[in-house]
């Protein structure tokens, strides 16, 4: 008998988990298990992984295997290794994460205080006063957002809302979100390019990508973003900043990303591993390349 039933180990398997029971030369194990391997393959790295995790490549993608003995069985388990480096550093992330969003509730509170004391005093309201609530609640809106849709992605709970969309269009959508401070340093070429998607998830991918860019590109220096129609259909997105240290490549798509891991600069690292997995919902992907100076990012949708 397994020690888990069939839909045990398919649930384990939509977590991003693969687990195989071997017994001698019998392996039960969900249909995913396949891409590390037939049953001989299984069987195996169950028993090379009881003396420690290995790390395996399948389908691209280095994945970690532990195994463990329960009477004549061996129960293997699997995950990628991205997926254990962002568990592992969960605890860091949610630390810096809750440092990231004090910062414009300590606005948000000082600006309402100075409000207070002004209208105390019956003095006008400052328009700029306004203006920086905005900023900030956009910010925290945004920050918070990102957050629940990040760990919607990680429970597998998203639900693509597919329609015929022009990515042209939507990358218009996303520059109405710049700040008009530095909305002159965004460059738009643009051809009509449909693609099915899901409007308002593409949408923000596309604005993360843009807002990632300004954040790191000096002012006055500008950020040109490309939309191109073909099989598939790309939208990339180019600063001239400092580029990204190859130190922090193997991260750079990552859920736990810190302050050092993104060209040195403060935030919550989730903009491109939002974008990079809403891209792979799609069937499509998300791509780094050096601009020298700077960097470019090629988001690809499939017609």
């Amino acid at each position: 008998m397994s020690l888990l039933s069939p839909d045990a180990l398919a649930a384990l398997a939509r977590t991003e988990t693969l687990v195989a029971v071997v017994r001698g030369d019998s392996v039960e194990a969900p249909p995913e298990a396949a891409r590390l391997g037939d049953a001989k393959a299984l069987a195996e790295l169950a028993r090379r992984a009881l003396g420690g995790p290995v790390t395996v490549e399948a389908a691209g993608e280095p994945w970690e295997a532990r195994a463990a003995r329960d009477g004549d069985a061996i129960l293997l388990v699997a995950h990628p290794a991205t997926a254990a480096r962002d568990l592992a550093d969960l605890d860091a992330f949610l630390h810096f994460a809750s440092h990231e969003l004090k910062g414009p509730l300590h606005v948000l509170g000082l600006a309402c205080h100075l409000i207070e004391a002004r209208a105390a005093k019956g003095e006008k309201l400052e328009p700029g006063s306004v203006d920086q609530i905005r900023r900030q609640v956009t910010r925290l809106t945004r920050q918070i957002n990102q957050l629940l849709e990040a760990g919607r992605i990680r429970q597998r709970r998203i639900e693509l809302l597919v329609e015929e969309v022009d990515l042209a269009e939507l990358a218009n959508a996303a520059l109405e979100h710049v700040d008009e401070a530095r909305r002159r340093d965004v460059h738009l070429r643009a051809e009509p390019s449909t693609v099915r998607a899901d409007r308002a998830r593409v949408t923000d991918a596309i604005e993360g990508l843009i807002d990632n860019a300004l954040r790191f590109a000096p002012p006055g220096t500008p950020v040109e973003i490309d939309v191109r129609d073909g099989s598939p259909s790309t939208v990339t997105v180019a600063d001239r900043g400092p580029g990204v240290a190859a130190e922090a490549l193997p991260q750079l798509f990552a859920l736990a990303v810190g302050p050092e891991a993104r060209r040195g600069r403060i935030g919550l690292g989730l903009g491109l591993y939002l974008a990079r997995s809403v891209a792979r919902l799609h069937g499509g992907d998300l791509v780094y390349q050096a601009n020298d100076p700077g960097a470019r990012f090629t988001l690809s949708l499939p017609k």
